[in-house]
């Protein structure tokens, strides 16, 4: 792994991560456009794009992930019939027990880790647009698993290895929820995409309902992910979203700050994501390009 990585840690040391790309139409991709978003999401794993002009619907977002590759796009119990979830604050239904749904800030995780360690619904992917920002606060902050990996096995090469356990970390069941309601959901941090080869992580610095293996192993290659997390300033884009911007990546980890929401239902925070079960496809860059870096 740590040889298919090879390069990563001086790209983004030499390269601004996550730069602005400009789209005409995003239902419509020119070739350099869709250029230009591969090769971002090749280098880092995530890229932020602007519309130019006009406002994205959810169909649009669709179309978009649809020419990167994405079909495979996972219905979540508080997403929209068509998929594409409507992130907001919401007193509605089963949205306000979760953090994302309200202006709290949101800790460092990757989509879907509640999923445990099932490939079939693992979240490989994920868009997420801007369609009214907060008034004040709501800031992204995102970091790449492959330098997160990196940098831990800088410390010690076997930490990653031990957070690939199967049996790492515990989603413990949520009768609230349709699905796997009764069922734990046990699964590694770090696993390897069956379909792409490329790394895959499993995270959450959630404190509550969640069980980390007693093994005191773990315990401390869990306590060091954390700090090197925690400690990745230098690695880590943080960007507040503004109408009309949004991040297309290979499920980073990412968190949001809290905010201040608009008094008026045309001034709230509204953010349109829609998840993917498919990594990106045509985003890992091959050895020789690693190397060559």
């Amino acid at each position: 792994m740590i040889d298919r990585l090879d390069g990563k840690l001086a790209r983004f040391q030499k390269s601004h991560a996550g730069y602005i790309v400009e789209l005409d139409d995003p239902g419509r991709l020119t070739a350099s456009e869709r250029r230009k978003l591969l090769q971002a999401l090749t280098e880092f794993n995530f890229v932020i794009y602007q519309v130019r002009s006009g406002a994205l619907n959810k169909a649009g977002l669709k179309a978009l992930g649809t020419q990167l590759g994405l079909d495979r796009t996972d219905h979540n119990f508080c997403a929209d019939g068509d998929d594409v979830s409507s992130v907001q604050v919401s007193d509605q239904g089963d949205r306000p027990r979760y953090i994302p749904y309200s202006d709290r800030p949101l800790g460092w995780h990757t989509d879907g880790y509640y999923n445990g360690s099932q490939a079939r619904r693992a979240i490989r992917s994920f868009i997420l647009h801007c369609v009214t920002p907060a008034p004040a606060g709501g800031e992204n902050s995102l970091l790449d698993p492959d330098v997160v990996f990196l940098l831990l096995s800088e410390i010690d090469p076997s930490l990653p290895e031990i957070l690939a356990d199967p049996s790492t970390f515990t989603i413990p069941a949520d009768a609230g929820q349709p699905v796997d309601k009764n069922t734990d959901r046990t699964g590694p941090v770090f696993s390897i995409d069956p379909a792409s080869g490329a790394l895959h992580m499993r995270y959450t610095a959630r404190r509550r309902n969640i069980r980390w293996n007693p093994d005191p192993g773990i315990r401390d290659a869990a306590r060091c992910l954390k700090e090197v997390i925690d400690n990745a300033s230098g690695f880590t884009v943080n960007h507040k979203l503004e109408s009309g911007q949004g991040i297309i990546c290979n499920n980073v980890l990412h968190s949001r700050a809290g905010f201040v929401n608009g008094n008026s239902a045309s001034s709230q925070r509204l953010l349109y994501r829609v998840r993917y079960h498919d990594r990106i496809p045509g985003t890992l860059a091959s050895r020789a390009d690693r190397r060559s870096t």
